[in-house]
């Protein structure tokens, strides 16, 4: 992403959200991931107006907002339904911004809110739920969700950086969104993701994935729209399916993340096949058609080779940089038999080929309870945060589950407590989680919903938590296994740490560290005589054992024929 993705309005007081932090496996490093005291109170910051849900964020990157977090989800508003039409309770847009210490921007909107509305559909009922926000290069706010009526359509709107649509009325009437401020480029199907051109001809333009059914059927929908919002007829979508179905049936097949990169569109999502669970992802050049360099033409499925995995669903996608160009990182939902679910993820090269260097063989499935993945960022040091909803042991969600990798896949051991962090709140609560965003300072911004009556369908309040930078100071410690009784052949290091993951440095006689590893013999002992051998252990974080482990030993002649 480009950012970084009636009743009253406060931040709930102290000790009314209990929160917990719970630990998965293993013991918690001091350095673990704790919350943002400074943010909010005590690390969260709630807006409880009119039943309102948080479904993603993101934090503006530059500029005078700089640092500003705005969320967008979802707001009752009981004067759009009809209740001839329908029982539901219909929602309209609702866009936050929030100071960075988590409280509401009152320069934004109406006391640090906007709600916007879209018009009824054919059934007289309107509800509409946003679910992505980018920040465009212009500062402005682009937000995509779905209308929801007899069809469900595509919806977009644009705002000012003041919360205001942009609109052709406005300050600066030459600049606005298809003139009233929102867009509604296609129907009979929902959205599920946008992004933006950051920069070049088409800086400000955006791209909006979801999918288009039918009659038990479902295909891919991307569209295109200008600065100006109006639909990019120039864009010829190609990718409508990421590959045949299976025979006699038609396709299932849905966009469910996209991600804008150069001139290029590529798109993440499911695919109904009778070989096994995959993840299906495809790229298209800047006029729609398939990009043939990527993948197989231009698609290509990525199967999981876990034969108890039942289906995977794609959620999230993010561009990963390489040498070689941007990468992609895909992450979701992995079932098995039963209620059991895992996070599931897999990480591409530029040109689609799976990266084989990053977890096992390229793919990750993470045995973490919850839904899966609902959101994923990476950071500028390459390591990736996930971020699902927690549940209980019925299977209900209540809080939210913040897992963090290391750049080549290992869960990062410097956070939480063996790379996760699990927040609830009061207890019998309800909670759903939605986005993440991870700002230049390290910070890891969570959005979602919860309830204090502990059901679903309860009035919901939007939700932030931030994580502060979580930064390993913490030294590794280094043990060797001394040798026994003079040698004469290169003895092999057994050497051990508290850090599973570290790496070695060995220093013999005070020649210098060099790197080294458990297992493999020493050089430099030719002579018989005593040597002195220290040994260090250093993490992955950079940190260095101050104190290393110390041990001497004899080499004796070799004997003749030795």
């Amino acid at each position: 992403m480009p950012g970084r993705k009636r009743g009253r309005t406060s931040l709930t007081p102290a000790g009314a959200l209990l929160l917990l932090c719970l630990a998965l496996a293993g013991p918690a490093p001091a350095s673990g991931a704790d919350l943002d005291r400074a943010f909010g109170v005590d690390g969260i910051s709630v807006l409880d107006r009119g039943n309102a849900r948080f479904k993603d964020l993101t934090v503006v990157e530059s500029g005078p907002d700089a640092g500003k977090i705005v969320a967008v989800g979802s707001i009752e508003n009981p004067a759009n339904s009809d209740s001839a039409a329908s029982n539901a309770v219909a929602r309209d847009f609702l866009v936050a911004r929030f100071h960075p210490d988590g409280t509401l921007d009152p320069s934004f909107g109406r006391r640090g809110i906007t709600t916007t509305g879209f018009s009824p559909g054919h059934a007289g009922f309107r509800s509409a739920s946003a679910s992505d926000v980018e920040i465009g290069p212009d500062g402005k706010i682009l937000v995509g969700g779905t209308k929801s009526d007899y069809y469900d359509c595509f919806a977009l709107a644009r705002y000012n950086r003041d919360g205001s649509l942009d609109t052709d009325t406005d300050a600066d009437p030459d600049s606005s969104f298809d003139r009233d401020g929102i867009a509604e480029p296609s129907c009979r199907g929902g959205l599920a993701d946008i992004d933006v051109y950051d920069a070049g001809p088409r800086a400000g333009e955006v791209v909006a994935v979801g999918y288009s059914y039918g009659i038990g059927c479902s295909t891919i929908r991307t569209v295109r729209l200008g600065v100006d919002g109006t639909p990019d007829l120039s864009f010829d979508p190609e990718l409508d399916t990421f590959g045949p179905p299976p025979p006699g049936r038609c396709p299932y097949d849905t966009g469910n993340a996209v991600v804008v990169s150069g001139d290029t569109v590529t798109v993440a999502g499911d695919h109904t096949r009778n070989d096994g669970p995959t993840f299906a992802v495809g790229r298209m050049n800047d006029d729609g058609s398939l990009d043939e360099s990527f993948g197989d033409g231009g698609a290509q499925l990525y199967g999981f080779e876990d034969s108890a995995v039942l289906r995977t669903s794609v959620k999230a996608a993010e561009a990963y940089p390489s040498s070689a160009g941007d990468g992609l990182v895909v992450a979701g939902v992995a079932e098995y038999d039963g209620r059991d679910t895992a996070y599931a993820l897999v990480r591409l090269e530029p040109d689609g080929d799976v990266d084989r260097s990053f977890a096992s063989d390229g793919a990750s499935v993470l045995q973490i309870p919850g839904y899966g993945v609902e959101d994923l960022d990476v950071d500028g040091a390459g390591r990736l945060a996930l971020l699902g909803t927690a549940v209980d042991e019925l299977g209900q969600g209540v809080g939210f589950t913040l897992a963090r990798l290391l750049a080549d896949g290992a869960r990062d051991p410097s956070f939480g407590h063996n790379g996760v962090s699990v927040t609830t709140f009061t207890e019998g609560s309800y909670a759903s989680a939605g986005g993440l965003a991870t700002d230049e300072s390290g910070n890891i911004t969570l959005a979602g919903a919860f309830s204090d009556s502990g059901q679903e369908s309860a009035p919901s309040s939007g939700v932030l938590a931030r994580f502060g930078p979580s930064v390993d100071a913490t030294p590794p410690e280094t043990w060797i296994r001394p040798p026994r009784g003079p040698l004469e052949r290169r003895p092999a290091l057994v050497l051990r740490s508290n850090d599973p993951g570290a790496d070695f440095e060995c220093n013999l006689d005070h020649g210098g560290w060099l790197p080294c590893r458990a297992g493999e013999r020493m050089n430099g002992l030719a002579a018989a005589g005593r040597y002195s051998l220290r040994v260090r252990a250093v993490d992955r974080a950079g940190n260095t054992d101050p104190t290393p482990a110390k041990r001497s030993f004899r080499m004796r002649s070799r004997r003749a024929g030795g």
